[in-house]
Protein backbone atom coordinates (compact mmCIF):
# COMPACT_ATOMS: atom_id res chain seq x y z
CA UNK A 1 0.00 0.00 0.00
CA UNK A 2 1.86 2.90 -0.91
CA UNK A 3 2.34 5.49 1.55
CA UNK A 4 2.89 9.51 1.30
CA UNK A 5 5.09 11.22 3.46
CA UNK A 6 4.52 14.57 3.93
CA UNK A 7 7.08 17.15 6.23
CA UNK A 8 8.63 20.09 6.11
CA UNK A 9 11.79 19.14 4.72
CA UNK A 10 11.30 16.76 1.61
CA UNK A 11 8.00 18.38 0.23
CA UNK A 12 9.59 21.77 0.83
CA UNK A 13 6.00 23.07 2.61
CA UNK A 14 6.13 26.90 3.15
CA UNK A 15 4.89 28.25 6.70
CA UNK A 16 1.35 29.67 4.97
CA UNK A 17 0.66 27.20 2.38
CA UNK A 18 -1.52 28.80 -0.79
CA UNK A 19 -4.36 26.36 -1.88
CA UNK A 20 -2.46 26.25 -5.19
CA UNK A 21 0.44 24.76 -3.28
CA UNK A 22 -1.82 22.12 -1.91
CA UNK A 23 -3.29 21.19 -5.21
CA UNK A 24 -0.04 21.01 -6.70
CA UNK A 25 0.72 17.99 -3.49
CA UNK A 26 -2.48 16.84 -4.33
CA UNK A 27 -2.04 15.90 -7.62
CA UNK A 28 1.51 14.51 -6.52
CA UNK A 29 -0.27 12.01 -4.79
CA UNK A 30 -2.33 11.01 -7.13
CA UNK A 31 0.90 10.29 -9.11
CA UNK A 32 1.94 8.31 -6.81
CA UNK A 33 -1.04 6.08 -6.03
CA UNK A 34 -1.37 6.81 -2.36
CA UNK A 35 -3.49 5.02 -0.62
CA UNK A 36 -2.22 6.48 2.96
CA UNK A 37 -0.62 9.80 4.51
CA UNK A 38 1.09 9.95 7.56
CA UNK A 39 2.42 14.13 7.93
CA UNK A 40 4.86 14.80 10.45
CA UNK A 41 5.22 18.59 10.97
CA UNK A 42 3.45 21.95 11.82
CA UNK A 43 -0.01 22.88 11.41
CA UNK A 44 0.85 23.94 8.23
CA UNK A 45 1.87 20.39 7.04
CA UNK A 46 -0.11 18.92 8.20
CA UNK A 47 -3.33 21.30 6.82
CA UNK A 48 -1.67 20.32 3.56
CA UNK A 49 -2.17 16.28 4.23
CA UNK A 50 -5.69 16.79 5.57
CA UNK A 51 -6.63 18.02 2.21
CA UNK A 52 -4.83 15.51 0.44
CA UNK A 53 -6.40 12.75 2.59
CA UNK A 54 -9.80 14.41 2.65
CA UNK A 55 -9.75 14.90 -1.20
CA UNK A 56 -8.68 11.04 -1.85
CA UNK A 57 -10.58 9.57 0.82
CA UNK A 58 -7.51 7.79 2.05
CA UNK A 59 -6.46 7.42 5.72
CA UNK A 60 -3.88 10.38 7.22
CA UNK A 61 -1.91 9.73 10.65
CA UNK A 62 -0.74 13.12 11.90
CA UNK A 63 2.69 13.46 14.24
CA UNK A 64 2.62 17.23 15.11
CA UNK A 65 6.28 19.13 15.62
CA UNK A 66 5.10 21.65 17.32
CA UNK A 67 2.51 22.68 20.02
CA UNK A 68 0.02 25.19 18.83
CA UNK A 69 -2.88 24.13 16.48
CA UNK A 70 -4.21 21.43 17.53
CA UNK A 71 -4.28 20.55 14.16
CA UNK A 72 -4.25 16.66 14.26
CA UNK A 73 -7.34 16.93 15.79
CA UNK A 74 -9.89 19.53 13.93
CA UNK A 75 -11.64 19.47 11.04
CA UNK A 76 -10.24 22.50 9.42
CA UNK A 77 -7.59 22.89 6.80
CA UNK A 78 -6.35 26.81 6.43
CA UNK A 79 -4.94 28.24 3.60
CA UNK A 80 -4.07 31.24 1.57
CA UNK A 81 -5.97 31.84 -1.52
CA UNK A 82 -5.96 35.52 -3.26
CA UNK A 83 -4.12 37.36 0.11
CA UNK A 84 -6.93 35.86 2.06
CA UNK A 85 -6.93 33.31 4.29
CA UNK A 86 -9.74 30.45 3.78
CA UNK A 87 -10.69 27.60 6.05
CA UNK A 88 -12.03 24.22 4.50
CA UNK A 89 -14.06 22.72 7.33
CA UNK A 90 -15.45 18.87 7.35
CA UNK A 91 -15.28 16.65 10.09
CA UNK A 92 -14.23 14.24 7.42
CA UNK A 93 -10.52 16.35 7.77
CA UNK A 94 -10.00 15.47 10.96
CA UNK A 95 -7.02 12.49 10.23
CA UNK A 96 -7.81 9.06 11.34
CA UNK A 97 -5.30 8.62 13.79
CA UNK A 98 -2.14 11.07 15.63
CA UNK A 99 0.87 10.63 17.97
CA UNK A 100 1.63 12.97 20.38
CA UNK A 101 5.42 12.61 21.55
CA UNK A 102 7.72 15.41 23.19
CA UNK A 103 11.01 13.97 21.56
CA UNK A 104 10.02 15.69 17.95
CA UNK A 105 9.81 19.20 20.19
CA UNK A 106 13.34 19.36 21.45
CA UNK A 107 14.76 20.86 18.18
CA UNK A 108 12.19 23.66 17.94
CA UNK A 109 13.80 27.31 18.38
CA UNK A 110 12.31 29.20 21.14
CA UNK A 111 10.67 31.77 19.00
CA UNK A 112 8.71 28.50 17.72
CA UNK A 113 7.86 27.56 20.61
CA UNK A 114 6.26 31.01 21.50
CA UNK A 115 4.73 31.90 18.81
CA UNK A 116 2.81 27.95 18.38
CA UNK A 117 2.32 28.40 22.13
CA UNK A 118 0.42 31.56 21.75
CA UNK A 119 -1.40 30.32 19.07
CA UNK A 120 -2.54 27.86 21.24
CA UNK A 121 -3.64 30.18 24.09
CA UNK A 122 -5.33 32.23 21.77
CA UNK A 123 -7.68 29.56 20.19
CA UNK A 124 -8.61 28.67 24.03
CA UNK A 125 -9.46 31.94 25.17
CA UNK A 126 -11.17 32.96 21.55
CA UNK A 127 -13.27 29.54 22.27
CA UNK A 128 -14.24 30.37 25.47
CA UNK A 129 -15.81 33.63 24.69
CA UNK A 130 -17.47 32.39 21.57
CA UNK A 131 -21.10 32.60 21.31
CA UNK A 132 -21.09 29.17 20.42
CA UNK A 133 -18.90 28.05 23.05
CA UNK A 134 -20.52 24.74 25.20
CA UNK A 135 -19.54 23.36 28.92
CA UNK A 136 -18.13 20.82 26.69
CA UNK A 137 -15.46 23.12 25.01
CA UNK A 138 -14.89 25.48 27.66
CA UNK A 139 -13.40 22.49 29.57
CA UNK A 140 -11.41 21.65 27.14
CA UNK A 141 -10.54 25.45 26.68
CA UNK A 142 -10.00 25.79 30.48
CA UNK A 143 -7.39 22.46 30.54
CA UNK A 144 -5.34 23.91 27.82
CA UNK A 145 -5.09 27.55 29.42
CA UNK A 146 -3.80 26.46 32.72
CA UNK A 147 -1.32 23.55 30.74
CA UNK A 148 0.26 26.53 28.64
CA UNK A 149 0.21 28.86 32.01
CA UNK A 150 2.10 26.54 33.65
CA UNK A 151 4.85 25.06 31.32
CA UNK A 152 4.90 27.10 28.11
CA UNK A 153 7.72 29.70 29.85
CA UNK A 154 9.63 27.15 30.89
CA UNK A 155 9.49 25.06 27.74
CA UNK A 156 10.60 28.28 26.05
CA UNK A 157 13.53 28.64 28.47
CA UNK A 158 14.63 25.30 27.88
CA UNK A 159 13.36 23.41 24.65
CA UNK A 160 14.86 20.22 25.81
CA UNK A 161 12.43 20.01 29.04
CA UNK A 162 10.03 17.08 27.45
CA UNK A 163 7.56 17.45 30.42
CA UNK A 164 6.79 20.58 29.73
CA UNK A 165 6.28 19.81 25.58
CA UNK A 166 4.11 16.95 26.42
CA UNK A 167 2.17 19.24 28.14
CA UNK A 168 2.06 21.91 25.43
CA UNK A 169 1.25 19.39 22.75
CA UNK A 170 -1.95 18.18 25.07
CA UNK A 171 -2.27 21.77 25.53
CA UNK A 172 -3.07 22.67 21.70
CA UNK A 173 -4.44 19.11 21.29
CA UNK A 174 -7.00 20.47 23.84
CA UNK A 175 -7.36 23.77 22.16
CA UNK A 176 -8.21 22.49 18.76
CA UNK A 177 -10.88 20.41 20.19
CA UNK A 178 -12.49 23.61 21.81
CA UNK A 179 -12.08 25.15 18.44
CA UNK A 180 -13.81 22.44 16.39
CA UNK A 181 -17.45 23.51 18.37
CA UNK A 182 -16.77 27.47 18.60
CA UNK A 183 -14.22 28.48 15.18
CA UNK A 184 -11.60 30.50 16.01
CA UNK A 185 -12.70 34.79 16.66
CA UNK A 186 -11.42 38.41 16.56
CA UNK A 187 -7.95 37.90 17.38
CA UNK A 188 -7.72 35.29 14.81
CA UNK A 189 -9.29 37.68 12.19
CA UNK A 190 -6.95 40.59 13.30
CA UNK A 191 -3.44 37.63 12.37
CA UNK A 192 -4.81 36.96 9.28
CA UNK A 193 -3.52 40.64 7.43
CA UNK A 194 -0.42 40.58 9.70
CA UNK A 195 0.39 37.32 8.72
CA UNK A 196 -0.16 37.72 4.96
CA UNK A 197 1.64 41.03 4.44
CA UNK A 198 3.84 41.74 7.37
CA UNK A 199 5.06 38.35 7.40
CA UNK A 200 4.51 37.96 11.52
CA UNK A 201 4.40 34.06 12.75
CA UNK A 202 0.68 33.55 13.73
CA UNK A 203 0.57 33.19 17.10
CA UNK A 204 2.32 36.50 16.92
CA UNK A 205 0.19 37.85 15.20
CA UNK A 206 -2.61 36.47 17.55
CA UNK A 207 -1.06 38.10 20.62
CA UNK A 208 -1.24 41.26 18.83
CA UNK A 209 -5.13 41.75 19.84
CA UNK A 210 -5.28 38.90 22.43
CA UNK A 211 -4.56 41.12 25.82
CA UNK A 212 -7.22 43.68 24.44
CA UNK A 213 -9.98 41.68 24.06
CA UNK A 214 -9.53 39.88 27.26
CA UNK A 215 -9.72 42.94 28.69
CA UNK A 216 -13.17 43.80 27.13
CA UNK A 217 -14.58 40.32 27.14
CA UNK A 218 -13.39 39.38 30.32
CA UNK A 219 -12.60 35.24 29.88
CA UNK A 220 -13.20 33.45 33.16
CA UNK A 221 -10.22 31.12 32.70
CA UNK A 222 -7.54 34.20 32.80
CA UNK A 223 -7.24 37.88 33.20
CA UNK A 224 -5.60 40.04 30.70
CA UNK A 225 -2.91 41.23 32.48
CA UNK A 226 -1.69 37.88 32.95
CA UNK A 227 -1.14 37.50 29.06
CA UNK A 228 0.57 40.72 29.22
CA UNK A 229 3.60 39.18 31.51
CA UNK A 230 3.20 35.95 29.70
CA UNK A 231 4.29 37.96 26.45
CA UNK A 232 6.90 39.93 28.42
CA UNK A 233 8.60 36.65 29.48
CA UNK A 234 8.30 35.43 25.88
CA UNK A 235 10.15 38.82 24.90
CA UNK A 236 6.73 39.49 22.31
CA UNK A 237 7.65 42.87 20.57
CA UNK A 238 4.80 44.31 18.26
CA UNK A 239 5.98 45.91 14.76
CA UNK A 240 4.83 49.10 12.88
CA UNK A 241 1.33 47.99 11.19
CA UNK A 242 -0.84 49.66 8.87
CA UNK A 243 -2.95 49.96 11.42
CA UNK A 244 -6.31 50.84 9.21
CA UNK A 245 -5.17 48.25 6.55
CA UNK A 246 -5.22 45.71 9.52
CA UNK A 247 -8.14 46.37 10.79
CA UNK A 248 -10.25 46.54 7.62
CA UNK A 249 -9.00 43.44 6.21
CA UNK A 250 -9.89 41.78 9.66
CA UNK A 251 -13.37 42.97 9.90
CA UNK A 252 -13.96 40.99 6.59
CA UNK A 253 -13.52 37.96 7.82
CA UNK A 254 -16.68 36.12 9.66
CA UNK A 255 -14.99 35.17 13.04
CA UNK A 256 -14.20 38.95 13.52
CA UNK A 257 -17.57 38.86 14.86
CA UNK A 258 -17.44 35.25 16.54
CA UNK A 259 -17.48 37.67 19.89
CA UNK A 260 -19.70 38.84 22.54
CA UNK A 261 -20.62 41.84 21.37
CA UNK A 262 -19.94 43.32 17.98
CA UNK A 263 -16.58 44.37 17.22
CA UNK A 264 -16.07 47.52 15.90
CA UNK A 265 -12.85 49.30 13.55
CA UNK A 266 -12.71 51.51 16.45
CA UNK A 267 -11.78 48.57 18.75
CA UNK A 268 -9.18 46.64 16.62
CA UNK A 269 -7.40 50.44 16.42
CA UNK A 270 -7.21 50.30 19.62
CA UNK A 271 -6.15 46.98 20.01
CA UNK A 272 -3.06 47.08 18.00
CA UNK A 273 -2.33 50.56 19.43
CA UNK A 274 -2.11 48.63 23.05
Amino acid sequence: MPKFFLNRRIRNIPTNPTLEFANQILEEAKKFHATEIESEGGGSVIDVAKYVAWKLNIPHAAIPTTAGTGSEVTKYAVFIDNNRKIAFEDTELIPDKYILDADKLTTLPPEIIASTGLDALSQSIESWWSPLATDGSRRFAEKSVRKILDNLYNFYKNPNNEVCGEQMLIAANYSGRAINTTRTSICHAVSYPLTIFYNIPHGFACAYTLPYFAKLFKPAIIHWQQIEILLQFLDFKKIPVNKEKVADEALAYLNAQNTPIKVTKKMILEALCL
